[in-house]
């Protein structure tokens, strides 16, 4: 900074770095409640155990279609 003192120089950098960490936290915070919203206000556990209680179809017991990795379940033979 071409004729600026030291001192406001660092009075600047300082108010940025405020300006920066005060625009992080009101997006945090705006994060925070729609999340809350989207939810009903439940945490994340108490709302899928709500779910599941309420509607158990879309919930499966054994999800092997969303391990990773390859297709290597064992498959029964087909019987002619």
């Amino acid at each position: 900074m071409i004729g600026i003192s030291r001192q406001r120089a660092a009075c600047i950098a300082d108010r940025r770095r405020i300006t920066r960490e005060r625009k992080a936290l009101t997006n945090e915070r705006i994060r925070h409640v729609n999340r809350l919203m989207a939810l009903r206000g439940l945490t994340p556990y108490e709302y899928i155990c709500k779910t599941w209680a309420n509607e158990p179809e879309r919930f499966t017991l054994k999800p092997h279609h969303q391990m990773p990795g390859l297709n290597t379940l064992p498959v029964a033979p087909a019987t002619r």
